[in-house]
């Protein structure tokens, strides 16, 4: 499981993020399990993320908090297919460049580098 300084119990996390595309920058705020996600990905780079892999929130909904990054704040985001007994789960991986503003809410406060 990774250990991340996102996970802090009830407290409710907000993050600035900077998206780029086509060579424009737009500033983004998420909050909860949407800012959890988009930090997690951040985080570990181009191994992305599953549901399998637990990253001490909740991850079931994680396909969920991925379609959310998708269509409302149009993040492009793959999906790897990986085949395992009983049939495949998707690894998530960000393809967008992104970076993190800001991180209010969690253990780590202001600013933060992935």
């Amino acid at each position: 499981m990774l250990n991340n300084n996102y996970s802090n119990g009830n407290r409710k996390i907000y993050a600035t993020f900077l998206l780029t595309k086509n060579n424009k920058k737009k500033e983004l705020g998420l909050n909860g399990q949407n800012a959890k996600t988009l930090l997690t990905l951040l985080r570990t780079k181009n191994n992305g993320i599953s549901t399998f892999e637990g990253f001490g929130f909740g991850l079931p909904r994680l396909s969920g908090y991925i379609c959310v990054l998708r269509h409302e704040y149009n993040i492009n985001i793959i999906t790897i297919r990986e085949e395992h007994i009983g049939g495949w789960h998707g690894r998530y991986v960000l393809v967008d460049m992104v970076e993190i503003g800001k991180v209010f809410g969690s253990k780590t406060q202001g600013g933060f580098n992935a």
